[in-house]
């Protein structure tokens, strides 16, 4: 009764409907045994349907280890259930999780199944996507061309998963700058997935995205925002505003807005998807931290770029306000867009203005609720713009434009158009600007190291939402 019910609202991706359903049968716990099981597994491809993937993570682990405690570790389910807790570890944003299991999920498949089993095959795309993203095209080439191989071998050429092959060998092209060879891949899998799954289906959607993302590093800008805005405008409509698929369609249409320059389009859209983001996902999920870095680099880089110091402070205050009211005052995000406020504010010599911004951001770092150890570099140079602005008067040439980002500055401590002075203050005042900017130094360095040590990481999350690449996943539904 409750398969045949599920399937009815499938049909008309009524997902809330069917996680009731599931959940009820659970709940009454009305079959007892695998009937059960199986019940825990439709429910957790539901969450996920519906980006509910902490939910569907924690249903699949517990249905991992009872199957695993039954079945044994090498039974056919159990591969099932790690594969499918791969895709979840993905979208939850736990790399490193996802991909030593798929490499287990591998080899477990390959001395089970054989090599060119369906299963097998599904397991190698899988791994030869995650490789693509983290940065390790060689092996995700070879991974790719390999499946893909296989299945036209023993598939016939539109069937999905020889699409699925064809998608994710067009995104190692594009990653390795071949796109000439990536644009004739997408163009094939789009014309398969429209004729044979229909326009508007995800899988389409997923397609189309990869192929105006090729259209844009092409240079062919106008291409690529009708492609997005049709894929955004169906998400929406489909899957709602909240679902993750919509924030990343939106993230992928603001990239298109800022390459044409229609920044205030890309603001509009980003706004509300951080929010959102925030809310659903978590301030640290990779979708929201992608949507945050586009926001930032889209408010005010080009307007600084340019001199346009008046559109700069008009964005940062923008910034600011929006990342106020959705991430916090004392969140880090707002704290690094009120120094930027600060600092053009003075570029301007509009000193009233900047040193109110500075007095702000000084309270703020000041808060318990300001996670200092992590960045005490925004603390540092709001400590020592206060010292010198609010406390003091500087000369003008003192004032310092984008003091939060200038090294050379923090290496030298004190401007060199300062004058040496016998005045005891003025000897106390740079004594501390000079300490103030020797600990600074120190923090970007260790800084440093670490956005070093997590480049390969960062690299994999900017590709993944960029591309919103869905792998051929292994779901039952009885």
């Amino acid at each position: 009764m409750a398969a045949r019910l599920s399937a009815i609202y499938e049909q008309t991706a009524r997902w809330n409907d069917v996680a009731n359903v599931w959940e009820r049968a659970i709940e009454l716990d009305q079959y007892g045994g695998q009937s059960v099981l199986t019940a825990m597994q439709n429910l957790a491809m539901t969450y996920g349907k519906l980006g509910r993937h902490s939910e569907a993570c924690g249903l699949q682990l517990s249905l991992l280890a009872t199957r695993k405690e039954y079945l044994g570790e090498d039974h056919p389910y159990v591969l099932e259930d790690m594969n499918n807790l791969v895709a979840t570890y993905q979208e939850l944003g736990d790399y490193h999780e996802a991909l030593a299991l798929q490499r287990s999920v591998v080899s477990t498949s390959k001395r089970i199944m054989g090599d060119e089993d369906p299963s097998t095959l599904t397991t190698l795309n899988n791994l030869a996507v995650m490789s693509n993203e983290l940065g390790n095209h060689v092996e995700a080439l070879e991974l790719h061309s390999s499946v893909l191989a296989s299945r036209k071998r023993i598939l016939h050429d539109d069937h999905p998963d020889v699409l699925t092959s064809m998608n994710g060998l067009g995104l190692v092209y594009h990653n390795i700058g071949k796109h000439s060879e990536a644009l004739n891949l997408q163009l094939s899998v789009v014309t398969s997935r429209n004729r044979v799954l229909g326009d508007e289906h995800p899988d389409t959607l997923t397609a189309t995205s990869n192929l105006a993302m090729t259209y844009q590093e092409l240079g062919q800008n106008a291409k690529a925002l009708e492609l997005l805005l049709s894929v955004y405008e169906c998400r929406k409509r489909i899957q709602g505003d909240r679902h993750p698929n919509t924030l990343v369609a939106v993230y992928n249409l603001a990239l298109v807005y800022t390459g044409l320059e229609r920044n205030t389009d890309a603001t509009e859209l980003l706004i509300p998807a951080i929010s959102i983001a925030v809310s659903d996902l978590g301030a640290e999920h990779p979708i929201t931290i992608s949507l945050q870095q586009t926001l930032e680099g889209n408010l005010s880089k080009k307007c600084e770029q340019e001199g346009r110091w008046e559109d700069a402070i008009e964005q940062e205050e923008i910034a600011v306000e929006a990342f106020s009211g959705i991430l916090g005052e004392c969140h880090p995000t707002t704290v690094r867009h009120l120094l930027n406020l600060a600092t053009n504010c003075l570029k301007l010599g509009r000193q009233d203005d900047g040193r109110r911004h500075i007095e702000k951001g000084y309270q703020l770092i000041k808060d318990d609720s300001f996670p200092s150890d992590g960045h005490l570099h925004e603390a540092l140079i709001f400590e020592e713009l206060y010292a010198q602005y609010c406390q003091g008067t500087p000369p003008e040439d003192q004032v310092r434009p984008r003091a939060s980002f200038m090294r050379d500055e923090a290496e030298s401590g004190i401007d060199e158009n300062s004058q040496p002075s016998d005045n005891k203050d003025e000897r106390s005042r740079q004594e501390k600007a000079a300490d103030a900017a020797e600990a600074r130094r120190k923090a970007l360095d260790d800084q440093s190291k670490k956005m070093r040590g997590n480049a390969t990481f960062y690299k994999y999350i900017l590709l993944r939402m960029r591309y919103s690449n869905r792998t051929d996943r292994q779901y039952s539904c009885s």
